[in-house]
C-alpha cells in the first residue's frame, strides 16, 4: 500500500512538471509505529535546502467568513457582486465565465437542481472546494482516496451538511453527497492554506486551501524541521529549516509555531483529532521560552506562572519562583480576558495605541515572551509603517528593531531554525535599520552596510521568488550587496 501510494504521489508531480528525478528525490515514504505514513530523508539535508515541490489536486474557497466576495476562478475581488448568468449561483467575474473550467463546474451544480438560482449561497461557497472533488480524474481520484482522512465527523463535514437545502436533488443518503462527505472530510485532515500573489490585487487579505498530496504526508511535530512558501502558480516549496540527517523523518506543524501549548493541542484536537505528544509539549517551559506563562500574581513576586502538567487542561499552575499556584479556572479566566481585550484591540484600534497598551499596561500582567505578547509585536510590526495618517518617530522604529529581536530570540529558544517567520523579521530589521539611519542623519558605514546585505541575503533565502517576498527585496539587494 506505501509503495503504491508513493508510486501515485511521483506520479502526480511528474504531472506537475516538478519532480526532480529518482537520483536527486530527497525524501521517500515509510510505515511507522504510531506515526503510520512518514515522509523520511533519503540522505542528509542541509539548512534551507528544498526538499520537494508539490502542487495541488483540489483548491479554492476556504471554510470561513470572507469579508470580500471574489471571483471563484480567478481570486479577484468583485467591487460589485455578479453572479453567473448561466445561475450556478457562484461569483464569478465576466471573463473567467466564459472559460471551460466553469463552464464544467457550473453544469454539475445546475445537474443538482438549485433552489433560488438568483440569490448569493455564502454555504455554497465556502462547499465550492469540496465540489471541485467530484472533477478530478481517475487518477487524481484514486490518489486522493488513498490519503489519510478522519471520516464520520461532523465538524469534518459541515459544508457539505450546509449545501443540502440548496437543491432538490440532493439528499443526505445519495452517492453523490457520500463522495462529497469523503472529499469534505480528506480536506479537512490535509488540506493547507494558500497565499495569492501580492500582485494580483493590493490588499487582497484573500487566501484559499489547497490539497497537497505530498505535503500532507508530512507529521506533524511543534518543532518543525521545515517551511514552506508559495510561488506564483500556486506551487508549495518546502524547504528545511535546519539540518535533518539521512532516516530522519520530515517534520511540518499543523499549528501556530508561536502558540503555547495549551492552544496547540486544542487547535490539533478540534481540526485533527489528534493530540501531540512532542518534546515541546512535554515540556512546560517550552524549551525556557516561557510562551505560555502570565505574571505571577503573588504580591511583591516578578515571577512567571505556567501550568504544572501542560498535557493536561485542567492542570493547576505555579509560580517558578515562590510556588504559588492557581487553579486552572482562575489562570484560564485571565488568560480569557487579556486575549479578548488583546485581539479586540488588534481589530479596532490603530498600531499605536496598541503599542502604547503593550508597553505601558500589557507588562504588567504577560511576560515579555507571552504568546500574545508576541501576537501583539508582529501586529506593530507588520501595520504601525502602513498606517497613512501617522509619521513614525525615531521611538517606534527603535520599538520595532526590538520587537523583531525578541521574537528571534523566542525562535531560537524553541529551536526551530530558519523558519518562514524569521524570513520576514530579517527584511523587517533591515528596512528599520536603514529608516533609522535616516532619520539619525547617520551616513550607513562599510559595516552598516555588510550587516544589511546579511539580513537581505538571509530573507532571500527563506522567502525569495515566493509569492511572500518583500516588494522592496531585489531593489534594497541591488543597493546593500
Amino acid at each position: 500500500m506505501c509503495e503504491d501510494f508513493k508510486r501515485a504521489l511521483v506520479d502526480h508531480i511528474k504531472n506537475g512538471n516538478i519532480y526532480p528525478g529518482d537520483d536527486k528525490c530527497a525524501w521517500d515514504i515509510e510505515e511507522l509505529p504510531v506515526y503510520g505514513r512518514c515522509l523520511i530523508a533519503k540522505r542528509d539535508i542541509e539548512a534551507n535546502e528544498e526538499i520537494f515541490r508539490d502542487h495541488p489536486l483540489i483548491v479554492g474557497p476556504r471554510v470561513n467568513n470572507y469579508i470580500k466576495i471574489f471571483c471563484i476562478s480567478c481570486y479577484k475581488v468583485l467591487n460589485k457582486l455578479t453572479l453567473c448568468s448561466q445561475k450556478c449561483k457562484f461569483p464569478v467575474c465576466s471573463e473567467c465565465e466564459k472559460t471551460e473550467a466553469h463552464r464544467v463546474e457550473c453544469e454539475l451544480i445546475r445537474s443538482w437542481k438549485l433552489k433560488n438560482e438568483n440569490k448569493y449561497s455564502k454555504h455554497l461557497f465556502r462547499a465550492l472546494t469540496v465540489i471541485r472533488g467530484l472533477l478530478l480524474t481517475k487518477e487524481e481520484s484514486k490518489l486522493i482516496n488513498m490519503m489519510a482522512c478522519h471520516e464520520n465527523s461532523s465538524v469534518q463535514n459541515m459544508e457539505v451538511e450546509k449545501i443540502l437545502d440548496e437543491f432538490d436533488e440532493l439528499t443526505a443518503d445519495s452517492e453523490i453527497v457520500q463522495k462529497l462527505k469523503k472529499i469534505s472530510s480528506i480536506l479537512n485532515t490535509n488540506a493547507f492554506e494558500v497565499g495569492l500573489p501580492h500582485d494580483s490585487q493590493p490588499d487582497h487579505g484573500i487566501s484559499l486551501r489547497g490539497l497537497f498530496p505530498l505535503g500532507a504526508v508530512m507529521n506533524q511535530n511543534c518543532i518543525p524541521n521545515t517551511y514552506y512558501v508559495y510561488n506564483d502558480h500556486k506551487i508549495m516549496i518546502v524547504k528545511s529549516s535546519k539540518l535533518i540527517k539521512k532516516g530522519e523523518q520530515i517534520f511540518n506543524s499543523y499549528t501556530k509555531l508561536l502558540w503555547g501549548t495549551l492552544q496547540r493541542r486544542v487547535h490539533l484536537g478540534y481540526s485533527k483529532n489528534f493530540l501531540c505528544n512532542c518534546e515541546r509539549c512535554l515540556d512546560r517551559t517550552e524549551f525556557n521560552s516561557n510562551i505560555s506563562g502570565i505574571k505571577c500574581i503573588h504580591p511583591q513576586c516578578d515571577s512567571i506562572m505556567l501550568p504544572i502538567n501542560p498535557l493536561v487542561v485542567t492542570s493547576p499552575w505555579k509560580c517558578e519562583k515562590c510556588n504559588f499556584k492557581l487553579d486552572h479556572a482562575r489562570a484560564s479566566k485571565i488568560t480569557d480576558i487579556l486575549s479578548k481585550q488583546i485581539f479586540n484591540r488588534i481589530s479596532t484600534e490603530p498600531m499605536t495605541k496598541i503599542n502604547h497598551y503593550l508597553k505601558n499596561k500589557l507588562a504588567n500582567f504577560l511576560p515579555d515572551g507571552n504568546q500574545f505578547t508576541i501576537e501583539l509585536k508582529l501586529q506593530i510590526i507588520l501595520k504601525m509603517k502602513q498606517e497613512s495618517d501617522y509619521i513614525m518617530t525615531i521611538e517606534d522604529y527603535q520599538d520595532i528593531e526590538k520587537y523583531c529581536q525578541d521574537i528571534l530570540n523566542i525562535i531560537d529558544k524553541l529551536t526551530m531554525g530558519e523558519c518562514f517567520v524569521k524570513g520576514i523579521l530579517y527584511h523587517e530589521i533591515a528596512i528599520t535599520k536603514i529608516r533609522l539611519s535616516e532619520l539619525q542623519g547617520q551616513e550607513m558605514n562599510d559595516e552598516m552596510r555588510e550587516n544589511l546585505a546579511c539580513l537581505l541575503k538571509k530573507t532571500q533565502v527563506i522567502v525569495g521568488n515566493s509569492i511572500s517576498e518583500p516588494k522592496d527585496l531585489k531593489d534594497l539587494l541591488k543597493i546593500y550587496s
